[in-house]
Order: C-alpha cells, then structure tokens, then sequence
C-alpha cells in the first residue's frame, strides 16, 4: 500500500516509518516534512520505499494532492514542546479538518468505491476517567497547566473524523490514544482496549506504538480497529 505520514520527523514519526518499511507489506511510504534535512540521518533514509517530500499541513491545496496519491494517511504530528510553554496553534484541530476534506474529495472522485484509511495518534490524557492511572501532580499541575489546551485540540480532532455530521461514514478512521510516551525498545508486551481505558497503563514506549500503528492497523485487514479509539499501556 502507499502510506502518507504526517510527523515523520518527530520520534514517534521516525518509528513508524522504519516498521513501516520493514513490514512484509513492502508498503511505498511517504514521509512528509517541512525540514526533509532532519530526516537525513534516518537508517533508511536512502530505502528505496521511501520518499521524502517536503511540504506543510497548513497547505490546503499540498494536502489534498498528497492524499488523493496514497492509500492510507497516518498523522502522528505534535507538539514536542507543549512542556516549554507552546501552544498547540491548530495543529490537531486543523489539520483535522484539512485532510479530512482531502480524504473526502480523493474518494468522491474516484471511478471506484475507494476508501483512504485515516490513522490518527492523539493522546490517553483526552479519554474522561483516566485520571485514576496517573499522579496527583499530573492531575492537578502538568495536565491543567500545560497540556490542557493541546488535549482540547485533540478532541476537536477526533470529533471531526467521529462526527456523523462531519461524514464520518464515508471515512475509514482509527485513533490511538497512547499514555505517557517512553523511548525504551520495542518489547512486544503491551495491552490494548478499544473504546475504553486501561486501568494501570499509564506509559507505552515509541517503538512498541509504531509497531502497533503498522502491524494492527496499516497491516490488518481485518478492520478490528476502525472506526474505534484505541489505547495501549504496559
């Protein structure tokens, strides 16, 4: 299949993208950037799979040709700085929106009964009730302070793929909403829910998500998760 994925740069992107390229998929893999230079030291950045485009959500008219080209868009983007005080500035709730379009017009002008795939990564702090897995000053301090406001994107974000006035029907839409995000290798070890939270999982590493987004949900065939939010902890 052909793969569009936004955040390619960040660590959860750079993850991603090498499962993606290491599946028996043989997938063609688009990795979007607005710096492709970052992506330089990449140990595949010279796969013969992969191709490295640069370009920006923010372009409307970009989007729409990236998707209209691929078979299943991936957005793993975010704020890797949410902690030093930035504010997310649209680019859950926007982006949602744009490449939502993009999805809609691809498939509505397609000779066949085509469906983009949608994968989405937010976040296990939007799921209501999942307090009870973290401390008290996740609670009371980082969460209000500092990671409210990217947490209200989100939920925009996935309303406008869930929304049924928002055609969701015509859409193939899965989110992940991982916890606490670690960098330790991949284990394999892991729970996951849909629909619900897991009481208890409150960190997940990068590779064990990137394996999870390519192996259960680009991979699969079997549409376990579609149409559902999942989450994921050790």
């Amino acid at each position: 299949m052909k793969v569009l994925l936004f955040g390619s740069t960040g660590r959860t992107g750079l993850a991603i993208i090498t499962y993606l390229l290491e599946s028996p998929k043989s997938h063609i893999v688009t990795a979007v950037a607005r710096n492709p230079s970052a992506l330089a030291d990449h140990p595949q950045h010279d796969h013969k799979n992969l191709r490295i485009v640069k370009g920006d959500l923010k372009n409307a008219s970009f989007v729409e040709e990236q998707v209209a080209e691929h078979d299943v868009v991936v957005f793993a983007a975010g704020m890797s700085t949410v902690m030093g005080g930035r504010t997310p500035d649209g680019i859950y709730a926007e982006s949602a929106k744009t490449i939502r379009r993009a999805i809609l017009q691809a498939q509505r002008v397609s000779d066949s009964q085509r469906k983009i795939r949608f994968i989405g990564v937010t976040s296990g702090g939007i799921r209501p009730g999942n307090e009870v897995n973290f401390p008290f000053i996740y609670q009371f301090v980082i969460k209000p302070l500092f990671l409210q406001p990217s947490y209200d994107e989100m939920v925009l974000m996935e309303r406008e793929f869930r929304d049924p006035d928002q055609n969701a029907e015509e859409i193939d839409w899965s989110f992940v909403q991982p916890p606490r995000l670690t960098d330790v290798e991949r284990t394999g070890n892991y729970r996951v829910e849909a629909e619900k939270m897991i009481v208890g999982g409150c960190e997940i590493g990068r590779k064990d998500l990137a394996a999870f987004i390519v192996e259960r949900m680009v991979d699969d065939e079997t549409g376990e998760f579609r149409g559902k939010e999942v989450t994921l902890g050790y």
